[in-house]
C-alpha cells in the first residue's frame, strides 16, 4: 500500500508541475524543477518487481537514511 501512495504522489507532481508549467509559462524552469525527478523515481520503480520495490521502500523507511 505504501508503494501505491508513493507512486500516486510522483504522479501527482509530474502532472500538475505539467498543468501549472503551462500555465505559468514565464515560471517554467522554477515550477519543473522537481519533474525530472518525478520521472525518474516512476522509472526506478517501474523497473523492479513490485514485491522487490516494496521491500526497497520499507527498507529505506527504517534505516533512518532519509534525514
Amino acid at each position: 500500500m505504501m508503494l501505491d501512495l508513493v507512486m500516486a504522489r510522483l504522479v501527482i507532481t509530474v502532472l500538475i508541475t505539467e498543468w501549472r508549467a503551462t500555465r505559468y509559462p514565464e515560471n517554467r524552469a522554477y515550477i519543473m524543477r522537481n519533474n525530472g525527478l518525478a520521472w525518474a523515481g516512476l522509472d526506478h520503480i517501474d523497473q523492479l518487481p513490485r514485491a522487490e520495490a516494496s521491500r526497497r521502500l520499507l527498507q529505506f523507511c527504517q534505516s533512518g537514511d532519509n534525514e
